[in-house]
């Protein structure tokens, strides 16, 4: 049994069919002739499927007027007309026109008046028109035109006013026009045009006011303007203009004044303005502008006040200035402006004065300066800024006092300073100051005291000082200097009393001096001084009387001695003493008493065996119980 005699089965088993003509039918499915034949009721009780490969025509059912339930044609692979359902004239459910490839025109369906539930019309490659359906004036569903590859039109649906659903026109490929949607003033639900590849203008909406759901034009290669929208004053959801190769404006959308959710304007490779857009004074969700490639600025958003999300500014690499954006004054989610390789300036957001979420300013290879925020006080998140070669400074975020999230300035190759942060006071979460190459101090966070979370400055070729953090005292994470080959010392350091989890100190390799941490008294972690090949001495850190974690000294290949830590008496985890090359003196560990973990000074070789053996012994006398590994230091010294 084939699939389509398996479905007749089941329909009949679910519906039972009257063969009086004075009886209403209570549903069925029709597969041949004689089913045809068999219904001379005006009524159907249930639902009515045609499915059939033997039907041209649907003859025989002539005195059908109503049906309460769905009427469905489908896979009906023989049928060419719908001659037969010339008398129906209300569809209590929904009406679904699908994979007919001979059907050619719906002229059957000519009384038909109302549709209870939405009308389905899809996959029917030989259909050419509508016109079947002029007198239909309401759906009480939604209108679903999907995937007809020989549609040209829609003219027949001219006194469709009311529709409480959906309209999708989707994947017609010859469709040219919307004309015969004419009649629509609202939507309940959501429109969608998409995937009509021969589709130029909007014109046949000249009536839609109001939009539901969603309003998503998406992927109509031929479409080159959006006329046809003039009157849309409003949409309560998603307005979504999406991957239209050869759309250059969207001028039709000159009355829309709200859009209740998000607008996304993303992918139209031909775009040039945004004109059109002047009206909108109000995003109730987030406002995305994305990879448009050849649009140079914002100008059509001169009227835009307030985005209750998130604002991203993503891969438009034509695109010059955000002074569109001129009326802007709130954001209530993140700002995010990345990879807009043309843009010069934040010149637009200057009435910005808080940001509720993340500021991220990345990968812009052009951008000189951040002037367009010089009224910004707050970001509730993280602040990023990132791989903007031709930053120089950050003068802009000069009204900045709080910072709820991440400070991370990482890999702009041009700055040289980071002055525009001197207001910040307490850092809510960490500081990142990473690959910068030409910034040579941190002067611009004078005002800085303390940072909730850990701080990393690293691999900054250029930082020669770590001035600018001289009333920082307390971290609440972990101090890691790292790979800032340039610098000599942190006397920038000198308040700094607390440093809740670690201190790290790698691989700087002009670092001669710790003399900038003579304040710190409080060490929550690990203390880790490590290849740091200029570093002579530890003295500096005579306030440290406790390391909580561990305490590493290795490959240092300019130290000579631990002094420095001659207050030290406490180590709670291990301590390893190894690869000093010149390393020659452990006296500066005299007060030591405590070693909680293991205990390894191995491998310098300018370092007296006598020396390894005497802090051992001292320490095992004190009580140390822990793994012991003195080994390859100098002999017999």
């Amino acid at each position: 049994m084939d699939h389509r005699a398996l479905v007749a089965v089941l329909w009949v088993l679910c519906w039972s069919q009257a063969a009086e003509s004075n009886k209403r039918v209570e549903g069925l499915v029709i597969a041949s002739a004689a089913d045809l034949h068999a219904l001379t009721t005006r009524s159907v009780a249930g639902h009515l499927l045609v499915q059939s490969d033997q039907l041209k025509m649907l003859h025989g059912l002539e005195r059908l007027e109503y049906i309460e339930g769905n009427l469905s044609i489908e896979h009906s692979d023989s049928l060419q007309s719908l001659a037969g359902l010339q008398h129906l004239k209300r569809i209590g459910g929904s009406l679904t026109i699908r994979r007919n490839p001979k059907l050619v025109d719906l002229e059957g369906l000519r009384s038909l008046e109302e549709v209870g539930g939405s009308l389905i019309i899809e996959r029917n490659d030989a259909l050419v028109g509508l016109p079947g359906l002029r007198r239909v004036r309401r759906l009480g569903g939604s209108l679903r035109i999907q995937f007809n590859r020989r549609l040209a039109r829609l003219e027949g649906l001219e006194r469709l006013e009311a529709i409480e659903g959906q309209v999708l026109v989707v994947g017609n490929g010859t469709l040219k026009s919307l004309a015969g949607l004419a009649g629509i003033k609202r939507l309940r639900g959501g429109l969608a045009i998409e995937h009509n590849r021969a589709l130029q203008a909007l014109g046949g909406l000249r009536r839609l006011e109001d939009v539901g759901d969603f309003l998503r034009i998406k992927s109509n290669g031929a479409l080159v303007e959006l006329a046809g929208l003039e009157q849309l004053k409003r949409v309560a959801g998603n307005v979504l203009v999406i991957g239209n190769a050869r759309l250059e404006r969207v001028a039709g959308l000159g009355s829309l004044r709200r859009v209740g959710g998000s607008l996304r304007v993303e992918k139209n490779d031909a775009l040039v303005s945004l004109a059109g857009l002047a009206e909108c004074q109000r995003i109730g969700g987030d406002l995305l502008i994305q990879a448009n490639g050849t649009l140079p600025d914002l100008e059509g958003l001169a009227g835009l006040a307030r985005i209750e999300g998130l604002l991203l500014i993503l891969g438009n690499s034509a695109l010059q200035s955000l002074a569109g954006l001129r009326r802007l004054d709130y954001i209530g989610g993140d700002l995010l402006i990345v990879d807009n390789g043309a843009l010069r300036g934040l010149e637009g957001l200057h009435r910005l004065r808080r940001i509720r979420g993340v500021l991220s300013i990345v990968g812009n290879r052009t951008l000189t300066g951040l002037m367009g925020l010089r009224r910004l006080g707050a970001v509730e998140g993280f602040l990023r800024i990132e791989n903007n070669p031709s930053l120089t400074t950050l003068e802009g975020l000069h009204e900045v006092d709080r910072v709820g999230g991440r400070l991370a300035i990482v890999g702009n190759g041009s700055l040289v300073s980071l002055q525009g942060l001197r207001r910040l006071v307490d850092l809510k979460s960490d500081l990142l100051v990473q690959s910068n190459g030409t910034l040579q101090s941190l002067a611009g966070l004078g005002r800085l005291e303390r940072v909730e979370g850990g701080m990393l400055l690293q691999d900054n070729a250029a930082l020669a000082s770590v001035e600018g953090l001289h009333r920082l005292a307390t971290i609440g994470g972990r101090l890691a200097i790292v790979g800032n080959r340039s610098l000599v010392n942190l006397q920038g350091l000198r308040r700094l009393k607390i440093v809740e989890d670690g201190l790290l100190l790698e691989g700087n390799a002009a670092l001669a001096s710790v003399e900038g941490l003579g304040a710190l008294s409080h060490l929550g972690g690990d203390l880790i001084i490590r290849n740091n090949n200029a570093l002579k001495t530890l003295s500096g850190l005579q306030a440290l009387k406790e390391v909580r974690g561990n305490l590493l000294l290795e490959r240092n290949g300019a130290l000579v001695g631990t002094a420095g830590l001659g207050e030290l008496r406490t180590i709670e985890g291990h301590l390893f003493v190894q690869f000093n090359e010149k390393l020659q003196s452990l006296a500066g560990l005299a007060k030591l008493g405590k070693v909680g973990g293991r205990l390894g000074i191995r491998a310098n070789r300018n370092l007296p065996n006598t020396a390894a053996q005497a802090l051992a012994d001292r320490l095992i006398a004190a009580g140390f119980t822990g793994e012991m590994r003195l080994e390859a230091n100098g002999l017999g010294r």
